[in-house]
């Protein structure tokens, strides 16, 4: 009811100190005069400007804050508790806080930059447009980042250990680790933080009414405190809520492009990868394990006295692998120049897992991408209840999907794959 009320009311010329107007149907009027009022379209590109900005760096701040209680090795239950704090404080004290904090005559902030040296005279934070808007900002930010921290911080202890320890392994910086493995995983964690947070930040009202009221001059008016000042100081009780429900598309804008972005790190962007074992005629006099830079092959394995020869391939060299693999002759071809050994052999029997949802075979290494380690369950399609990757097995059916070999050489996991078909 109060929903249809008002928006019944946004079609009406509806002031306060004229009852009698809210029964006076103008239509769309009010909505009309929005899209002329540069005051609102002020208001509404400054909502927006501290949406941007706002969200930005209280994920940047969050993800921070996240990683490093994530290393803590002691007192982390603490720092969980110390972090969530900001989020215990009503807006409207927040708001007061920081009014002191930043008063330019007994404020903590001109304090402490004068008696550090930094300035000699005091810096009018709320009174000065630009200023004031920085100090509205830096509220907001106190207040919510620990609801990225915390969102992310659960994404970080529910992340596996195994892809970073196979990152460490195969050598990669901290930053690709964090690049490849760690940011995809928590990314849709971070993309749930920023959807509630556009909500809260779209519709601020309580920090910004009791820091500046919208001044000075309406330098830090937002789209409610507008729609407020409308409403009661002006009595425009219907032009206001036409910019209300206005304003709403903000909002709904906002959370569908964090909806759309948060389904597009869920989902697996399509690929391409298989993994082929070819049981040759004659055995293979040495264990070798290569990897064919150049595409053509991938990652390729055999054991001494064995007829195996097993090649997991990706992208262009899966492509390669897939179509000499058309017929018995062109396969024993392209494995002659892969390995020397088998060149003359006839290839008798080829089982083959071949997948099209790899999310890591664009411009990822061949063996091992670490972050496929906890994807591969997700999207490989196995040969019974074994999944593979790059010379790992992975038994699906022997309770939670877990990797096997993801720390052994390529010998160790060719081998995990040839026990798991029982060859």
């Amino acid at each position: 009811m109060p929903l249809v009320l008002s928006f019944y009311s946004s079609l009406t010329p509806f002031r306060l100190t004229k009852p009698e107007t809210f029964f006076v149907f103008t239509g769309y009027r009010n909505y009309w005069n929005i899209l002329s009022s540069l005051d609102f379209w002020i208001a509404f590109g400054r909502t927006i400007l501290l949406l941007t900005v706002a969200l930005n760096l209280e994920m940047l701040l969050g993800l921070g804050l996240a990683l490093l209680v994530e290393k803590a090795s002691r007192g982390q239950r603490v720092l969980r508790t110390i972090m969530m704090f900001p989020m215990m404080f009503s807006p409207i004290l927040v708001g007061f806080q920081f009014k002191f904090m930043f008063n330019d005559n007994i404020g903590l902030v001109n304090n402490a930059l004068q008696s550090l040296g930094l300035i000699n005279e005091a810096i009018p934070w709320l009174i000065e447009g630009h200023l004031a808007f920085i100090a509205i900002l830096v509220a907001e930010i106190w207040s919510s980042t620990s609801v990225f921290a915390i969102l992310i911080l659960a994404g970080l202890l529910a992340m596996p250990r195994e892809p970073v320890e196979a990152a460490r392994v195969d050598g990669c910086t901290a930053w690709q680790t964090f690049r490849y493995v760690t940011w995809p995983f928590v990314m849709p964690f971070a993309f749930i933080a920023m959807t509630i947070r556009s909500l809260d930040v779209a519709r601020a009202y309580d920090i910004v009414k009791i820091m500046t009221d919208g001044g000075p001059a309406g330098r830090t008016e937002l789209v409610w405190t507008l729609v407020a000042r409308t409403g009661y100081s002006d009595a425009k009780m219907g032009l206001a809520n036409a910019m209300a429900y206005f304003s709403i598309l903000l909002s709904i804008l906002f959370t569908v492009y964090f909806f759309r972005k948060l389904a597009a790190a869920r989902s697996l962007p399509a690929g391409d990868g298989l993994c082929l074992l070819a049981t040759l005629d004659r055995t293979a006099p040495i264990a070798r394990v290569s990897f064919d830079a150049d595409g053509t092959g991938g990652f390729v394995t055999c054991f001494a006295g064995r007829p195996e020869v097993l090649v997991v391939a990706k992208s262009t060299a899966a492509g390669a692998i897939r179509a000499a693999a058309a017929t018995p002759e062109r396969l024993a071809g392209t494995l002659a120049q892969l390995h020397p050994w088998t060149a003359g052999a006839r290839v008798v029997r080829t089982d083959i897992a071949d997948w099209g949802r790899d999310p890591w075979s664009r411009g990822a290494f061949s063996y091992p991408h670490v972050g496929a380690l906890w994807a591969a369950p997700v999207w490989a399609e196995p040969i019974g209840d074994t999944v593979f990757f790059a010379g790992e097995a992975t038994h699906g059916s022997r309770g939670p999907a877990s990797v096997h070999g993801a720390l052994s050489s390529g010998l160790r996991a060719a081998a995990q794959v040839l026990e798991a078909l029982g060859r």
